[in-house]
């Protein structure tokens, strides 16, 4: 490898170490931590790409307003190597630059490891202390009440979510816009600021320090009228087990599928996150596999157990779903999972890992066909034959999701809809100009293989009292189904599985 002094002075020697512990970052963010010209940044990009241009890569990322989109850059593997087999020289020639500079360069007393990485990036993300101590006195307000969301906004008081009724607490101060903005710095990493600056909005998770309640919270921040906007969901303290979520006993065998596409979809609120972390969970606890997901943010942590697992956060890790896809691809992963919005390059990507991988994803449409037709709209007209013929080869479930309040105001209830693959249902997906028959087709014929139907379980909760009639309505595609299904008609997951489809270990435990 060719030498250089491409980094060979104070400045950027600091540099190099900011972004061998990174490994993903801006001109903004190097800029923040730093107090570097943005010329001096440019500069270390361009003497680290003259030394090998495999050194580090760069996307640029979309932002709403006018202008130029910013540039996001990534250390590549070689690249990481390359800087950590130079920290003891560089360092030496700090010293050098230092004796004959007026600038000042400071030698860190050693350079960072790989077991430091965490320690040497939390000192490069500060939290705000005060803004951190007051959102953590608010979540403790919050754990008094047992809320399960918290809602913080300038000239209002603090709102909390308690079942299905939001309170403001009146006798807390009212926040004002600076309030927030201090909260909002000391969650917040450069990064994701960057992006909430960029996009209008953000999502992230939250570990207080001292948790009393909950443990860990997922956190929305958006720009709003009166300025930031915070919205924080408390999170299960333990990934959920795929018993306790109540599904269709015909989901009990999605772990053990060994290729193809697996959707999860729904409204938002409707626990898509906690339902992909239940299958991984059996997964991770079954199978002798590769897994890598592709997240944003990363909401539960996975610990290895007879799979091996990598997590990956998107933006962060991997410059968007398709390079990851390929990345994962090329990593021998056996089986994805992607929880992150989707764009046309990451499902052609997800598609084609399908024909030899299990890919669970993502989805956001309300049910089973909408979320084939949404599949479907992504491409054009003149691709519409294409791309039907591989999504039916490679589609093997759906499981649409939608949460309830509950009759007796007590929390929401979920309502679960799962459609299998088929021939008959291929034979739709590839022909049939009308999507919206595939709920009818489940409903008449699909039940006898384990499918069910969003309009199906809400019926049952309806005649079984569990929701009103005002919310059976608002949810039900036609409002002659709810005298369709009786009530004695129950949901798989209350009925015993068929004998002649049981398999070892795959009825759900009591």
């Amino acid at each position: 490898m060719t030498e250089s002094p491409a980094l060979a002075f104070g400045p950027q020697f600091r540099l190099g170490q900011l972004a061998l512990t990174l490994r993903s970052f801006s001109v903004s963010e190097l800029q923040t931590l730093t107090g570097y010209t943005p010329s001096s940044i440019h500069g270390f990009i361009h003497q680290l790409k003259k030394v090998n241009p495999e050194f580090i890569d760069f996307k640029e990322v979309p932002r709403a307003g006018p202008g130029r989109p910013p540039k996001r850059y990534w250390l590549t593997p070689v690249g990481v190597e390359y800087l950590m087999e130079k920290s003891n020289d560089l360092a030496a020639l700090v010293d050098q630059e230092i004796a004959r500079s007026r600038e000042p360069a400071v030698r860190p007393t050693q350079a960072p490891q790989k077991d430091e990485a965490r320690a040497v990036a939390a000192s490069l993300f500060p939290r705000g202390p005060e803004g951190s101590e007051d959102l953590d006195r608010m979540l403790e307000w919050a754990g008094q009440v047992d809320a399960t969301n918290l809602y913080l906004a300038a000239d209002r008081h603090p709102c909390v979510k308690v079942g299905e009724r939001r309170h403001f607490l009146v006798e807390k101060p009212i926040l004002t816009r600076e309030d927030i903005q201090a909260i909002a710095s000391g969650i917040l990493t450069p990064w994701q600021k960057e992006r909430l600056s960029d996009s209008g909005s953000v999502v992230c998770t939250y570990h207080p320090p001292n948790p009393s309640r909950f443990a860990r919270y997922f956190v929305t921040a958006s720009y709003e009228q009166s300025g930031i906007g915070l919205a924080l969901h408390t999170l299960r303290p333990t990934i959920p087990r795929l018993e306790e979520l109540d599904l269709p006993w015909a989901a009990n065998s999605l772990p053990d599928l060994e290729s193809g596409l697996v959707f999860v979809t729904g409204s938002e609120g409707s626990d898509q996150t906690d339902t992909l972390a239940a299958l991984l969970d059996r997964i991770n606890e079954t199978r002798d596999a590769r897994v890598v997901t592709l997240e944003d943010p990363i909401v539960y942590c996975h610990r290895n157990k007879k799979s091996i697992i990598s997590q990956r956060e998107v933006y962060v890790d991997c410059p968007d779903v398709a390079t990851g896809l390929q990345a994962a691809v090329r990593d021998d992963a056996d089986i994805l999972v992607l929880s992150v919005p989707w764009d046309r390059p990451g499902l052609e990507a997800a598609l084609e890992a399908a024909s030899s991988r299990l890919v669970f994803c993502r989805g956001f449409a309300r049910d089973s066909w909408r979320t084939i037709r949404w599949l479907l709209d992504q491409f054009p007209e003149a691709e519409q034959p294409s791309i039907r013929s591989s999504v039916a080869a490679h589609l093997r479930s759906i499981v649409a999701l939608r949460s309830m309040p509950r009759a007796d105001h007590t929390g929401r209830i979920r309502a679960t809809e799962i459609l299998l693959e088929n021939p008959a249902i291929r034979d739709l997906i590839l022909h049939s100009d009308d999507l919206a028959v595939i709920p009818n087709w489940m409903e008449t014929r699909g039940s006898e293989s384990g499918m069910w139907t969003l309009d199906q379980a809400i019926a049952h909760f309806y005649h079984s009292g569990l929701i009103t009639f005002v919310v059976a309505m608002a949810n039900v595609s036609l409002a002659e189904k709810l005298g369709a299904f009786q009530a004695e008609i129950a949901p798989p997951a209350l009925e015993a599985e068929p004998e002649e489809l049981r398999g070892p270990a795959t009825a759900f435990s009591e």
